[in-house]
């Protein structure tokens, strides 16, 4: 009695070619997957096992990467419908939410911040979609967000490097030194090269709209208007998360080094602030005493 190996009918043509179907349905190699055949392993049985484990690192590094591809094309997909979404307000065409809040949280099962970050990370990897090109490892949201902004052409560059843009060379210098490509590293080889990187999101937040020149709304107005409160609220939070972004890396430790008295005295103010912020956050989310103060 034969075997029959069952694997994937996702590539049929035409399904009602029962011949092409069955054909489909039994493979030798189902999903393209490319199994160990132990006539070709080594005899020697350390060399033997060797194999086997390169095969089990093989597969474990596939799988990897397919749930990587999988999570960027989610998040590509989600982004830019997101982005009709909040652009031409279609939220409220459903007369059972309010606001975008309201729609993302029970509709979404998404934060409104989250809502915003996929926007912006979906804009980026777009962006940053002809760099595949030069690699076939898949660039995830945050080096797309130091990539993006780089994907201008370079001026004023040597044969070997003309018609390159700003994001392959630092790819490139990343590449070429052997480290792993992190976003901090991506970082680090655009300041070598002196590449300045603008982080504006693709979708500016609520707040901004109507704002002074400032992008800071007056706390008057808002405060006695619930639905801008709230958007204003998460206004701050968005600037939050660009200063926490933008002190990663190798920040801290270069301006530390290079003028420890002024830097030390900036992370100061900054971590006072902070302290003041966190003070003030929790004694609204306390509210008032029972005593009315």
């Amino acid at each position: 009695m034969s075997t029959r190996t069952v694997g994937s009918a996702l590539d049929v043509a035409d399904d009602d070619d029962e011949e092409s179907y069955a054909s489909d349905l039994v493979k030798p190699r189902p999903y393209n997957a490319r199994v160990l055949d132990p006539a070709d392993l080594p005899v020697d049985r350390k060399e033997r096992l060797k194999a086997v484990e390169a095969a089990l690192m093989e597969a474990e590094a596939t799988r990897s990467k397919s749930v990587a591809w999988s999570k960027l094309r989610w998040t590509v997909e989600t982004g830019v419908a997101l982005r009709l979404l909040i652009e031409e307000d279609l939220y409220k065409e459903d007369p059972e939410f309010t606001s975008l809040e309201t729609y993302a949280d029970n509709r979404l099962h998404l934060s409104r911040g989250h809502v915003y970050e996929l926007v912006d990370d979906a804009a980026r990897l777009l962006a940053v979609a002809p760099l595949s090109e030069i690699s076939d490892k898949p660039f995830n949201a945050s080096q797309a967000k130091v990539l993006a902004p780089l994907m201008e052409p370079v001026a004023e560059l040597g044969p070997a490097e003309a018609g390159k843009t700003k994001a392959e060379l630092i790819v490139g210098d990343v590449e070429a030194s052997g480290k792993k490509r992190t976003a901090a590293a991506l970082r680090k080889a655009a300041a070598e090269r002196g590449f300045t990187i603008s982080e504006a999101p693709a979708v500016p937040s609520a707040r901004k709209r109507g704002a002074g020149k400032d992008g800071i709304e007056d706390a008057e107005i808002v405060e006695n208007d619930g639905t801008r409160s709230v958007e204003a609220l998460y206004g701050f939070l968005k600037d939050q998360q660009a200063v926490y972004d933008g002190i990663g890396g190798g920040l801290l430790a270069a301006a530390l080094q290079h003028d420890p008295g002024a830097a030390e005295g900036v992370l100061r103010d900054l971590l006072q602030y902070l302290t003041r912020t966190e003070h003030r956050i929790r004694a609204a989310m306390k509210g008032p005493s029972e005593d009315g103060s």
